[in-house]
Formats: C-alpha cells, structure tokens, sequence
C-alpha cells in the first residue's frame, strides 16, 4: 500500500487536517461543472478527500460527493461532519494508487488538492491512469502537485529517489515523503488529458526566506477518441 502511515498520525493527532475548503477547489467546480444537469445528477471525487473539508461544502451546494483516503481517522472525522450537517457523501479508506472502486465514466468532475504529489511518481501515473478511467468523456481533473522550487525540496537530504524526498524543512515540513514535478513531469505525467490550465505557483516568505512552489493545473478527459 503506497499510503504512508505519517498521515494516520497526523490526523490521530489533529495535525495537518483541514476542516474548511479550499477557494481553488470550490472555484474549480463552480467553474467546471456540467450547467445543464440538476446538481445532483453531478458526480464529483476527491483523490485523497482528507476529513472531507472541502466535500462537505460540495454536498451543502447539492452536488453528489465521492472520497478516498488511505486514513482511516481522517474519513471518520468526515463522516462525522456529514452527520452534523445531515448530508450525504460515499467516503471510503482505501489506497488510491490501486484500482480505483468506482466504475468507468462515472464522475463529471474529479480534484486533487495535494495528495497524489505523497506518493512516487510511478504510483500517481497508476492514480492518474485510474481518474482518466472513472471520468466521463468531457470530464474535468484538478491535479495540485508540488514543484521543484518548494524549499522542502531544495534543502531535503533524505532522498527515496530524485524527486520523492522527506520533507524536513519548508511549509509542508513534517508531512513524510514528497514528490516534488518539474514543468516536464507534470506534462507528461497528465499526457492523454487536454490541458486547459497550466499554472505553477512560486510564493516566497520574506520572513524565513522560505519557498512554497505548486503546480494548479486543469484538464479535460476528451470528448472523443481519435482513431
């Protein structure tokens, strides 16, 4: 199982377990979803959904909501959020570089927000693999990994490989091993999507010096197949 079990211990603990959502994703999914269709015939998934911070939110504006975390404490606290706010949501543990459990075609959305950079790059070929899968054709994905110019990239000395590293130093410190993309690696690893949206983001503390780099990017799985 490529989950690592830091993240087990960080929610345990309350650490690293945001409870409300993120602006870019709400702002993906208002911007993205299917207009014709009633919310709630919109299936949307979230690649490593954490306690569910941002799906709940989701499920509030009507949409039909789907998670997978390898944490077994952070789906809890999800669920427990969905029963205060009696709504639905089909949360599940489970390790994301497998087979994803969900049919093929079956969300008009999927997002990531940070996850699938924790794990080697070959394991998020697999998971990227498995969003074109379960996305229907026209479907949207937000990938959110992080960049090679992150100071807990820069200044990491445990290395697993080139790119998976131990981050000891920076804003994600303490969060175990990282894969970091450059510009070439995000491109390729996303390669049978349409990319509509290429960003990467550079933001520098100019009180400890620190570097926080991520990529945002948007694509779309094609409408149709070229012969």
């Amino acid at each position: 199982m490529s989950f690592q079990s830091i993240w087990e211990e960080l929610r345990r603990k309350g650490v690293q377990t945001a409870r409300y959502p993120y602006e870019k994703i709400i702002s993906f999914v208002m911007r993205y979803h299917p207009k014709e269709k009633n919310r709630e015939d919109i299936h949307i998934l979230e690649i490593g959904c954490g306690a569910g911070n941002n799906l709940w939110a989701l499920a509030l504006e009507g949409f039909k909501v789907y998670g997978i975390d390898g944490s077994q404490t952070a789906i809890e606290m999800a669920k427990d959020i969905f029963k205060k706010f009696q709504i639905e949501g089909d949360l599940r543990v489970g390790d994301f570089t497998e087979k994803l459990p969900y049919e093929d075609e079956k969300f008009d959305l999927v997002f990531d927000r940070g996850s699938i950079t924790c794990v080697e790059y070959e394991d998020a070929k697999r998971t990227i693999q498995e969003v074109y899968r379960v996305l229907k054709k026209g479907g949207y994905f937000f990938f959110n990994p992080y960049s090679i110019f992150h100071t807990s990239y820069i200044t990491a000395k445990n290395r697993a490989n080139n790119r998976y590293v131990l981050t000891e130093n920076g804003s994600i410190a303490g969060t175990g091993y990282v894969c970091f993309y450059g510009m070439i690696e995000a491109m390729k690893i996303i390669d049978q999507f349409e990319v509509l949206e290429f960003k990467e983001l550079i933001l520098k503390d100019e009180i400890n010096g620190h570097i926080h780099g991520e990529f945002e990017i948007i694509c779309r799985k094609p409408a149709t197949y070229s012969p």
